[in-house]
């Protein structure tokens, strides 16, 4: 049985208000009184994770920041059929923060779609078509930017593309 005296200091460090963050134990096979154990939950999920698999968990198996489209293709058009684009994450690391910026094949930014999202180990973000101006993105093909760093300071780009269709 472990014993852990918490600290607010094990909480992630760009976090400006810990509140209602719960902090999660990221590895089971190592020693619970590790202060670099612990990490903030996930904002992906609320910041907590009751009930659940904890969102900053990492299995003995590491592998390397992953980021992938469940489609390549999305119809924002409310029909139940591809109506979001999904990005599927997984991280070897925690406290990883991302960035996704959709680009217009003219290198026109549309749309920054994930600000500042602390992820989890592995988990899936969304976006919905729809523009910071409330409208809904055109028909084409774009490009999705995806930009995360972690606090000590390794940065990862991956760029995907992926064509928004409809019904003309």
């Amino acid at each position: 049985i472990d014993t852990v005296v918490f600290s607010e200091d094990f909480h992630f460090g760009l976090l400006r208000d810990v509140d209602g963050v719960s902090l999660e134990r990221v590895s089971f096979t190592t020693e619970g009184t590790h202060p670099q154990n612990w990490q903030s939950a996930s904002s992906t999920v609320g910041f907590a994770t009751p009930g659940y698999q904890n969102s900053q968990s990492v299995s003995t198996a590491e592998q390397d920041k992953m980021y992938s489209l469940a489609s390549k293709t999305m119809s924002p058009d409310n029909d139940g059929f591809e109506d979001v684009l999904a990005i599927s994450y997984q991280t070897a690391q925690t406290g990883t923060v991302l960035n996704g910026y959709v680009y217009n094949l003219a290198g026109r930014l549309v749309h920054h779609a994930f600000k500042s999202e602390t992820l989890g180990t592995q988990g899936i973000l969304t976006w919905d078509g729809i523009t910071s101006n409330g409208t809904k993105v055109p028909i084409g093909n774009y490009i999705l930017l995806l930009e995360s760093f972690t606090l000590d300071g390794k940065v990862t780009r991956k760029k995907i593309a992926f064509s928004v269709t409809g019904i003309f």
